[in-house]
């Protein structure tokens, strides 16, 4: 069978955003990688700008321009706070072209038609690089151990073992029909198995979020409507995110206390959260327009407390209050409002998998900081990872 050129070149742009977006290796492991990420991002660029008409339709004008402004602002961020420990340019610049890469991919796979088949390729390479991780922990478990680095899984740490078996999950079922009885028990082998590995790994919150998505699924005829709501997306992820700042008192509650400590196993101020959101706001004083820049949280957040005697928070462990370490009021409104954008264009089209993947990074922001690369990546398939009907690009 003759492969056609498109296919090659789209095929080209899903494996480098799979690999510079959703799939992060351990440069605990492969020293040079964040080089090679660099290249990779510098080979789509040149892909994309064959095809710059795409982003240059009036359909895509307004959401480009607010991408790169937000990219911008996040890049002004960094330069402005660069006296801070912990500033790393190229990370920035890795950050904004992923992002912008991202979009400008899912806009051309809809323009051209090849949708599915870039969704097919990146669920391919999730698929090798979580069997790759899984192996490699079981057979080689004092190399491939958290014990040894924080880093020294395949694809990173704890989360990002969980996350890229997320991205796993949801391509799998945005690529293949569900309402099939093989591809159901190929999911359910894969939720189980990843299930199992965010245990070995000691990640509670990868548990979560297999057993979220596991109930959107269940739950699909009810809350479909519902979830196709951007209100709904932005009230609901506020709303959790800032429950436990308004009224800490809910800890207090008999059934709550007792799943965070019986269940989860966790300590009931949450591991140190609650006073770590006491605290937020004395940090954010003189920065709350555009916070502190992209890798600034660690050491913002360590600072926060050691003139207070208190014990240091190492990072905001909250999705809203970690944005704005980074970008501040604005860039976490312009967050929130690409989110809106995307499942209001997206409404009716967007596939469940996509949508259902935000809601999850949504609601795990409420005592993680799950906001920031992995979530806004995945807007860009929730509003664009559907066709016209027409064929504009070939």
């Amino acid at each position: 069978m003759k492969i056609k050129y498109i296919d090659l070149e789209m095929g080209l742009l899903a494996t480098i955003i799979a690999f510079t977006s959703f799939i992060n290796i351990s440069t605990f492991h492969i020293s040079n990688y964040r080089e090679l990420k660099i290249l990779m991002l510098f080979l789509g660029g040149v892909v994309i700008l064959k095809r710059a008409r795409i982003m240059l339709k009036n359909e895509y004008q307004l959401l480009n321009a607010g991408l790169l402004f937000f990219v911008f602002l996040c890049g002004a961020s960094s330069f402005l706070n660069r006296g801070y420990q912990g500033t790393d340019y190229v990370s920035v610049m890795v950050f904004g072209f992923s992002i912008l890469e991202t979009f400008f991919t899912a806009e051309i796979f809809r323009e051209t038609k090849k949708v599915d088949y870039g969704c097919k390729i990146i669920f391919f390479c999730c698929f090798i690089s979580c069997v790759l991780n899984d192996m490699l922990m079981v057979v080689f478990p004092a190399k491939y151990s958290f014990l040894l680095h924080n880093d020294a899984y395949l694809v990173g740490n704890k989360f990002n073992v969980c996350y890229t078996h997320l991205y796993l999950l949801i391509f799998f079922l945005a690529v293949y029909q569900i309402n099939k009885k093989s591809n159901r028990i190929v999911f359910a082998a894969f939720l189980l198995e990843s299930i199992a590995i965010a245990s070995s790994v000691n990640c509670t919150t990868g548990i979560i979020s297999f057993v979220i998505l596991a109930v959107f699924l269940v739950m699909k005829k009810a809350i479909y409507e519902l979830m196709e709501k951007p209100l709904f997306f932005i009230v609901l992820t506020l709303g959790l995110d800032l429950l436990l700042i308004v009224n800490s008192a809910i800890l207090n509650v008999p059934a709550i206390s007792n799943f965070i400590t019986n269940v989860l196993g966790k300590d009931i101020t949450l591991t140190g959260r609650m006073g770590a959101y006491a605290r937020f706001f004395l940090m954010m004083r003189g920065h709350y327009l555009i916070g502190y820049g992209l890798d600034h949280n660690y050491w913002i957040c360590l600072r926060g407390l050691t003139s207070n005697s208190l014990l240091p928070i190492y990072n905001a462990q909250n999705g809203v209050f970690d944005s704005m370490v980074s970008c501040g009021v604005i860039g976490t409104a312009m967050i929130f409002a690409l989110a809106y954008a995307m499942i209001k264009k997206g409404k009716e089209k967007s596939d469940y998998a996509f949508l259902s993947g935000i809601y999850i990074f949504g609601i795990l922001s409420m005592v993680e900081v799950t906001l920031n690369l992995k979530f806004i990546i995945l807007l860009a398939f929730v509003g664009l990872a559907w066709e016209d009907k027409q064929c504009v690009e070939t």
